[in-house]
């Protein structure tokens, strides 16, 4: 039995865990993305979801505390 695709090395998975440090990456949106999306969906709630996740811009140590592990809380 092999330990699947979460055991997997090299590539860009191991870059990010390296132990000098976290790298926090930002993915540009165009400003008209959140209202098409918003359009188009029957999700409930997301005007809500677009304001927290894609409206928004955490701080890096917000977005470090969003990832820490559980065991860390």
């Amino acid at each position: 039995m092999g330990d699947g695709p979460r055991r997997r090395t090299g590539g860009d998975q191991d870059d990010r865990l390296r132990p000098t440090g976290v790298q926090l990456r930002r993915t540009a949106l165009a400003p008209t993305a959140a209202d098409q999306l918003a359009r188009n969906s029957s999700y409930p709630g997301i005007e809500e979801w677009l304001d927290a996740y894609l409206r928004s811009n955490y701080s890096d140590t917000e977005a470090l505390e969003a990832f820490r592990p559980r065991s860390e809380v």
